[in-house]
C-alpha cells in the first residue's frame, strides 16, 4: 500500500469520525462550524476526506465537540480499524 493510499484513508477515516460525532450530538454542519469558528464548507470538505485537517484545526474541532484532540483523531483511527484498512 503507497503512502498516498494510507494518507488518504487516514484523512477520509478522521473525516467520517467527524461526522459520527457530529451527527451524534444532532448538529449541523453550520453549527460545527459556528463552534468551532470554522467555514461550514471546510466542515465538508473534511467530512468527505478532500482535505487534510491541520493541527490547529484538530484542536478547534475537537474543543467544539468537547473532547481532546487525541480522542478526535482516536474515532477515526478506529473507524479505519473496523474497516479493514
Amino acid at each position: 500500500m503507497s503512502d498516498d493510499t494510507v494518507t488518504g484513508t487516514l484523512v477520509r477515516h478522521f473525516g467520517a469520525g467527524v461526522r459520527q460525532l457530529r451527527k451524534e450530538r444532532g448538529w449541523s454542519q453550520e453549527r460545527l462550524a459556528e463552534n468551532s469558528n470554522l467555514n461550514r464548507s471546510y466542515i465538508g470538505e473534511i467530512e468527505r476526506g478532500c482535505v487534510i485537517a491541520s493541527l490547529e484545526t484538530v484542536e478547534k474541532l475537537a474543543v467544539a465537540l468537547q473532547l481532546t484532540p487525541s480522542a478526535l483523531l482516536t474515532r477515526g483511527e478506529s473507524l479505519s480499524r473496523l474497516s479493514g484498512a
